[in-house]
Order: structure tokens, then sequence, then C-alpha cells
């Protein structure tokens, strides 16, 4: 009788562990995922602005924009 609570015991704190461990595994998951959500949202902006005025620059920008003696020291 004494071995069958023990044993019983034993059992509920392995699952309890267990149980403990896959909670906080699936926390750990939706954390990234709405963490990764979260950054994409504040960064997507930025990244967009960004990229419209490096396309805007380099619309405005031609090869001929570059000095002789650079072109030179590029041809070597």
């Amino acid at each position: 009788m004494f071995t069958t609570l023990l044993g019983l015991l034993l059992f509920a704190i392995v699952g309890l562990i267990v149980f403990t461990l896959v909670l906080a595994l699936i926390g750990l998951a939706i954390g990234v995922v709405f963490g990764t959500l979260a950054l994409l949202i504040k960064a997507i902006p930025f990244l967009l602005v960004g990229w419209l005025i490096l396309k805007l620059v380099q619309r405005t920008s031609t090869c001929e924009s570059i000095r002789a003696t650079d072109r030179k020291w590029l041809d070597s």
C-alpha cells in the first residue's frame, strides 16, 4: 500500500513537471510569434519609407554623375 501511494506521488510529480514544460514551450512559441508580428508591424513602415527613398535616389542619380578620376580608378 505504501509503495502504491509512493508510486502515485512520483507519477504525479513527473506529470506536473512534464505539464509545466509543455505549457512553457507553448508560451514560448506564442511569445515568439506575437513578438515577431509586433516587431514587423513596427519595422515595416520604416523599411517601406527607406526603400522608397532608395528608389528615388537611384532614379535621380545616373552613371554619368561619377567623376572622371573615380571612373579612371574603377576601370583600373
